[in-house]
């Protein structure tokens, strides 16, 4: 499920790319693919900070103090996933109205997520 959502955002990511005039569909998937990796490492942290808050005594009165800081790290976490998103969704406008003809668009994006693809593989 996760590895799903990851694509779905990354597809937003790649249908987005045509924002940036004048530069190169490689160049721009291999940007999407860094914030995709980041998104990525977010995640697994997250991931992590559950695990650790789901060991612990919520009875006892330390461990409650330590898993309000873990929820409280998990939603400064969520908070950078959440900009990423947005972000995507800009470039995504942005990107509908740069392209007027959809098949310049469609190449361009096919020739970016080649690039993304490249990239992202060194993150896994």
């Amino acid at each position: 499920m996760k590895r799903t959502i990851i694509f779905l955002i990354i597809g937003t990511f790649l249908l987005s790319l045509g924002t940036s005039c004048g530069r190169s569909p490689k160049s721009l998937g291999k940007k999407v693919a860094k914030l995709s990796c980041e998104e990525k490492e977010l995640r697994e942290e997250i991931s992590d900070l559950q695990k650790d808050a789901a060991k612990l005594d919520l009875d006892k009165e330390d461990d409650r103090g330590e898993y309000a800081d873990i929820q409280m790290d998990i939603e400064k976490l969520n908070k950078k996933i959440s900009k990423l998103s947005l972000k995507s969704i800009d470039i995504q406008i942005q990107a509908y109205r740069n392209y007027d003809d959809k098949e310049d668009y469609e190449d361009f994006s096919d020739e970016a997520e080649k690039a993304f693809k490249k990239e992202y593989k060194e993150c896994d």
